[in-house]
């Protein structure tokens, strides 16, 4: 049996250093592959949840060309599609926050439609976020959508 200091006393100054510049690289490599879970690193991923949200239409009123600033209204009309499962969503299973603030909106739970507006200033340099979330007690897991509005 080979002592450790008998196989350091093997290798020379500069094998020594190869070996442990490869063994750095080759972990760097490996944790670049790993997904870190935690606030702040990566948002959350949401296990057991089915269906995705598709962005029907969004605009603003009045009409804003490009990223002109002012005050605008911004509406969206979004589609929850159920995936393989047929569970349908409810209005109670819902909330919709406009820049962390709740927002009224409406639910087609016929259509599975989700309809919203609000009023807000945009510019350039400014972000806003519309989030369509789980309510408290939803009845059944779905995805959470985020808006990135500028």
């Amino acid at each position: 049996m080979i002592s450790s200091r008998g196989f350091a006393r093997g290798f020379s100054d500069r094998k020594r250093i190869l070996f442990l510049f490869v063994l750095c690289a080759v972990l760097v490599l490996a944790s670049s592959c790993i997904r870190v879970r935690g606030p702040g690193l990566v948002p959350p991923i949401e296990e057991g949840v089915i269906g995705e949200w598709v962005v029907l239409s969004k605009e603003y009123s009045p009409s804003r060309p490009g990223n002109a600033q002012g005050r605008y209204q911004f509406a969206v009309s979004l589609l929850y599609s159920t995936g393989t499962e047929d569970r349908s969503l409810s209005k109670t299973d819902l909330r919709v926050l406009f820049d962390d603030d709740p927002v009224p909106f409406s639910f087609d739970e016929a259509d599975q439609i989700l309809e919203t507006g609000v009023i807000a200033f945009f510019g350039p340099g400014l972000r806003h976020s519309l989030v369509v979330r789980p309510s408290a007690s939803p009845g059944i897991s779905f995805p959470t959508l985020t808006l990135t509005l500028e």
